[in-house]
């Protein structure tokens, strides 16, 4: 991960379930990977989503999920997984 990625992504166990977020937030990176995917890579979808990061966090998470891809596509199973599981049970 470039070095300046690291003041905006970190793990804390308590949040999110010790998936990478952006720093300051409980916002797990996979949520702007999700939001990019859905939105066609349009990064000023996602900006307008998450009005609430500066682009800088965006692109640090986007950063992060380029030399991270098997840790944020498997948060993203877990997390499709587990809102399955309260669906099916809801």
């Amino acid at each position: 991960m470039a070095k300046w990625c690291h003041r905006y992504i970190t793990t804390k166990p308590a949040i999110q379930g010790g998936a990478p977020i952006i720093r300051g937030t409980r916002t797990p990176v996979r949520s702007v990977v999700e939001l990019l995917r859905i939105h066609d890579n349009d990064i000023g979808e996602v900006r307008r989503a998450l009005a609430y990061l500066g682009p800088e966090e965006i692109d640090a998470a986007v950063a992060y999920y380029n030399d991270n891809p098997t840790i944020v596509d498997a948060d993203i199973r877990r997390h499709r997984e587990a809102l399955e599981q309260f669906l099916a049970h809801a």
